[in-house]
């Protein structure tokens, strides 16, 4: 079986110590490909600097956690050079989040790159969290009455929350989360949401399985156990998860 990991982040501190060794396992190993996806203005171009190899793909954006460095003299010129690039798939991770006062800034960033990811007919991949972020997203979406391409990663609602992003178009990430009890409406969410409508993610080094105790990092060799707790979940065999967010990830990203 192949996977692929559509949201990680091995340009991450926590990868510093060890990264060349993880790399070389993920080239050896079931991943077939990965997306790496910056998470401040000069992660763009580091994380293209720390990791090589063959089926590593990149998204280009900012955290909604840090737009006030899309305030600096020439940001959105940078964010722009590294979306145009051949390998990048994707713009994001963009959206709101309400572990920040900036939240004017971030509708603001949001709307910028929505804009963005249009003109250059690449995939938005939304980041969403807090009390009515999902609500107020799909007001700014809806904005344009159209349908998009793109993925809402993490995803973590119920059914009724993950609907309104089905019908816009997008597909939903489903990572780590999954694999917890405790996560009743995801999981029951992830039960009804259509195979062709879902990505595999690790968000690493965020976001750990719960039965992946090895490391206390996350990383994308842990996609295998997210499509099995998927596969659980739905009731099919774990080859048919594999083949399918294979097929829908590439045809989102046109990799």
């Amino acid at each position: 079986m192949r996977f692929i990991d559509s949201h990680c982040h091995l340009h991450h501190r926590k990868f510093n110590k060890d990264r060349n060794q993880l790399l070389e396992q993920i080239g050896e190993s079931e991943i077939s490909a990965f997306i790496e996806v910056p998470i401040g203005l000069r992660s763009n171009s580091d994380m293209r600097k720390k990791i090589a190899l063959p089926q590593v793909y990149f998204a280009a954006g900012v955290h909604p956690l840090k737009v006030e460095e899309l305030e600096t003299p020439g940001a959105w010129e940078q964010v722009r050079k590294f979306a145009e690039m051949e390998n990048t798939v994707a713009v994001g991770e963009t959206g709101l989040d309400d572990r920040t006062l900036r939240q004017e800034l971030q509708e603001e960033c949001f709307k910028q790159f929505i804009e963005l990811a249009l003109e250059l007919d690449k995939p938005l991949i939304l980041h969403l969290r807090g009390d009515g972020a999902y609500g107020r997203a799909l007001e700014i979406l809806k904005e344009r009455q159209r349908r998009y391409k793109g993925v809402l990663h993490c995803f973590h609602g119920d059914i009724r929350e993950a609907e309104p992003f089905l019908e816009l178009g997008f597909c939903l990430g489903i990572g780590g989360l999954v694999t917890y009890e405790e996560e009743e409406e995801l999981r029951e969410a992830v039960a009804q949401i259509p195979l062709e409508k879902i990505l595999l993610e690790t968000d690493s080094p965020f976001l750990k399985p719960e039965a992946c105790v090895e490391d206390k990092r996350n990383t994308p060799l842990n996609i295998p156990v997210i499509a099995e707790e998927i596969a659980g979940i739905k009731g099919i065999a774990v080859g048919r998860v594999a083949e399918e967010t294979v097929l829908n990830t590439k045809m989102l990203f046109e990799i």
